[in-house]
């Protein structure tokens, strides 16, 4: 599903127009990057958990070279979802 999809199954169930729907979409990505990119945490209930989590430095691989380097410790965005949907995932067939 892209952005586009669901912002036109939003615009059906709720009436909205597909513009007023798109830019709520866009607002909401925009605060939740800039919420996570300040080291907060936005939790969505019923959804997920976004935040950041620190990588620990460890050694890489140079895929084209195939030299070992080092590759420095770091924060990263984390993705944690609710039980809830990790329940309704894992009633899924496994294909």
């Amino acid at each position: 599903m892209t952005k586009r999809d669901l912002a036109n199954q939003i615009s059906e169930e709720t009436g909205m127009s597909l513009p007023e729907v798109l830019l709520i979409i866009d607002k909401m990505a925009r605060v939740i990057t800039s919420t996570v990119s300040k080291g907060e945490t936005v939790y969505i209930r019923g959804l997920a958990t976004f935040g950041l989590v620190k990588r620990k430095a460890k050694k890489g691989r140079h895929i084209s070279g195939g030299f070992q380097m080092d590759l420095p410790a770091c924060m990263v965005p984390k993705f944690k979802p609710t039980t809830t949907l990790k329940k309704k995932c894992a009633k899924l067939p496994v294909k």
